[in-house]
């Protein structure tokens, strides 16, 4: 009975300890269950959320692309206009802060620049100062070291030169009184013996100057020869110098002489066959092209009758009526048509370049489409064809200039079109010949002096910009010599190397204009002067033989 109630204790102890490992692990998988499903629930409401938030946003940016549409154009148009009101402000202000903040910059460099040599300066000449010093200071110490030891050895050698003859004065008067009879006796023999001596010698040079008196004439004539003849042989191979160099400075004078004429004769020669060969050509053309030439006179005389019985088809007329246009003109596209109109008449007649210079509206009128031009190629277009309407009118006549000089704000404009088209040669170049064409008439023109201040620095601000540019060319360029490169990279580098040289000898050639002397210059760019071939050869076929920026 024990053992079973045992048993049974044990078992239901057992079964309870089971019981309770059951619920606990029942409430683990609840507990983990729930967990997962929380998680899950979670991720899904997250998603779902942030589909909800980028459907609900993308609706939203759609509509408000939507409505914003309108208004970004509406503020585009007026922004726009802003911005073309106030970018010459605009421009003036940074260009001119631009200047002050590199006038300081540089003022800055070359102060500390001046106080950092000042130092080394001090520095280098504090120890030269030292060094002389020491050296000076060592040199004193050895002479004072040598005057030391020599008046030691002064008074040594004074203690010894007494001492000595002391002693000798002794030993001489000792030896000198056993000497004295046979001292004597000497000096007798002696004296004897030179007497005789003498007699000796003197007979002997009465008898070689007997014997002498014969041959001295005879020396001195052989020397006197000798002489001569040395200073003859000198003159002569002196003239004969002198023959040969007038011989050879007389056959390089004929060389020169007949290859001048050679030239000469070549030059008459060559100009009488290129005269032959257009006379040739031109009536070989004239017999071809006959009938041609017919029609285009025909055409010719007929264009001339159509506008002498239409007055408005003329030239003139068609001129007055692109200015009229051009005072009316709203926007450049309507505008381009008549500097078309303008170009070419300007470029055909005088009277319509001074009917152009005198209609101030009209050119007052070009200047402000052109200061509202971009880089766009209708505005650049436009910009080429009132450049060359410019250039037909300043280089006509001076006086057109002049007149053309006292435009409002035409320094001005043309100072901004380089500032803004510097590496577009097509306007640019013009651009620089019309300015320096105004600014050669600047004396005769009611210019403002604070214009011409403004334009002075433009200028000045145009080139260091191109003269950084050039200096980076040119060290690519002297990189691609060190190494092989292909035709294609070193034909573009020499080509913007001559076109940003060409841009800058014309900038040059203004301020030098407004300065009224030849204050700036540059050197051109040899193109025989590249070391590797490739370069060269792109030089010799970009570059203008007639000068860069002189075309």
């Amino acid at each position: 009975d024990a053992a079973v109630k045992i048993q049974s204790m044990f078992k239901s102890h057992a079964a309870k300890k089971l019981l309770v490992r059951h619920k606990a692990a029942v409430c683990v998988q609840k507990a983990y269950r729930s967990y997962v499903i929380r998680t899950q629930y979670k991720h899904a409401h997250s998603a779902a959320t942030k589909i909800q938030a980028s459907y609900k946003m993308h609706v939203q940016v759609a509509q408000f692309k939507k409505d914003m549409c309108g208004i970004v154009k509406a503020q585009s148009m007026v922004r726009t206009w802003l911005v073309q009101k106030s970018m010459a402000q605009q421009r003036d202000a940074a260009v001119k802060i631009q200047s002050m903040f590199r006038g300081y910059s540089a003022r800055s460099a070359q102060a500390t620049k001046l106080e950092k040599i000042v130092e080394i300066q001090k520095h280098f000449r504090a120890f030269m100062c030292r060094k002389r010093y020491k050296r000076y200071m060592k040199m004193k110490k050895a002479m004072e070291d040598f005057a030391r030891a020599a008046r030691l050895f002064t008074i040594k050698s004074a203690a010894a030169t007494k001492i000595q003859s002391n002693f000798r004065t002794f030993v001489c008067r000792r030896s000198f009184r056993s000497h004295v009879l046979g001292v004597k006796a000497a000096v007798r023999i002696q004296s004897l013996w030179r007497s005789h001596r003498q007699r000796r010698e003197y007979e002997a040079v009465l008898g070689a100057r007997a014997v002498l008196r014969k041959f001295v004439p005879l020396l001195v004539d052989r020397t006197r020869f000798l002489r001569m003849r040395s200073s003859a042989r000198l003159i002569q191979s002196k003239f004969r110098d002198y023959l040969a160099r007038r011989d050879a400075k007389a056959v390089v004078i004929q060389s020169y002489a007949r290859g001048f004429l050679a030239k000469v004769e070549a030059r008459h020669r060559n100009a009488s066959i290129v005269k032959i060969q257009s006379f040739v050509r031109s009536h070989r053309v004239q017999a071809a092209s006959g009938q041609d030439l017919k029609a285009v006179r025909f055409r010719l005389v007929a264009a001339t009758a159509r506008v002498r019985a239409n007055p408005k088809l003329g030239i003139g007329h068609q001129t007055q009526a692109a200015l009229a246009g051009l005072s009316k003109a709203k926007s450049i596209q309507s505008a381009i048509s008549l500097c078309k109109v303008l170009e070419f008449s300007t470029a055909s007649s005088t009277r319509c370049c001074s009917m152009v210079c005198g209609d101030v509206a009209a050119v007052s009128s070009l200047l402000r489409f052109a200061r509202a031009c971009n880089r766009s190629e209708p505005h650049v277009d436009y910009l080429r064809r009132v450049l060359a309407t410019l250039l037909n009118i300043v280089d006509a006549d001076s006086n057109l200039a002049s007149g053309l000089a006292g435009v409002e704000e035409i320094f001005t404009t043309i100072g901004e079109l380089l500032q803004m088209y510097r590496g577009k040669s097509e306007i640019f170049l013009p651009a620089a010949r019309v300015l320096h064409a105004l600014a050669a008439v600047i004396p005769r023109s009611s210019v403002s002096a604070g214009e011409i201040a403004g334009l002075r620095r433009k200028l000045e601000g145009i080139s260091q910009i191109l003269k950084q540019k050039l200096r980076l060319e040119k060290k690519y360029i002297h990189h691609m010599e060190t190494r092989k490169g292909s035709d294609v990279l070193a034909r573009e580098s020499a080509t913007k190397v001559v076109k940003t040289t060409r841009e800058l000898q014309s900038v040059y050639d203004v301020l030098n204009c407004l300065e009224g002397e030849a204050k700036y210059h540059m050197e051109g760019q040899d193109c025989c002067a590249a070391k590797n071939t490739i370069v060269r050869r792109a030089f010799m076929e970009t570059q203008n033989l007639r000068g860069l920026g002189r075309e």
